[in-house]
């Protein structure tokens, strides 16, 4: 498998660079792939949210492309993304969800998998739990446990603070409260 091959060669080259690889996809339909490398700091190696810096995307990027050059394993044109895996990261394996716990989740399923929601295939919730094959989420006030060989996708949802305040009943940042607006009358 592509996948496996490029995991192969690309791991080397970012550990020699203190990198850490997060996950590659390749996408080689069409006229021009798409080869996307992401990868953190082996700097923060078990803390969530490590980011690589610019500096280190665009070596390594270099360091990859002369590499798959002399490899020559991807067939045609293709394009090479090296990336920190951001806010909104995608999750490739199972361990890497773990120092998401009570973290917001968005999991794509390849079937439909909880009897609570019937025909349907996304979910946003908690992460509550990671065990050896699954992942257990709080979506909409139901726990329900998800195969991980059943997730197409698995994504990471940021909360910002303004959506939190809204889900509370507070007001948003910029908006005034009616006390504030009493207050500024007088």
């Amino acid at each position: 498998m592509l996948a496996d091959e490029l995991k192969e060669i690309i791991e080397p080259v970012a550990a020699a660079l203190e990198l850490d690889l997060w996950g590659i996809e390749a996408s080689l339909s069409g006229k021009r792939g798409v080869v996307r490398v992401f990868v953190q700091s082996a700097a923060g190696r078990g803390e969530p949210d490590t980011a690589a810096t610019i500096d280190q995307c665009a070596e390594l990027s270099r360091k990859i492309g002369l590499v798959l050059d002399v490899e020559d394993i991807i067939p045609g044109a293709y394009t090479l993304e090296v990336s920190s895996p951001g806010m909104e990261r995608h999750f490739f394996s199972l361990d890497q969800l773990k120092p998401y716990l009570n973290r917001t989740v968005e999991a794509e399923t390849t079937e439909t998998v909880a009897l609570e929601f019937p025909d349907r295939k996304r979910f946003r919730g908690t992460l509550k739990a990671v065990r050896d094959t699954e992942v257990e989420l709080i979506v909409d006030s139901e726990r329900i446990t998800i195969p991980w060989n059943k997730i197409k996708k698995a994504r990471l949802r940021p909360t910002y603070p303004d959506q939190v305040n809204r889900a509370k009943g507070s007001p948003s940042k910029g908006s005034k409260s009616a006390a504030s607006e009493k207050q500024g009358k007088k």
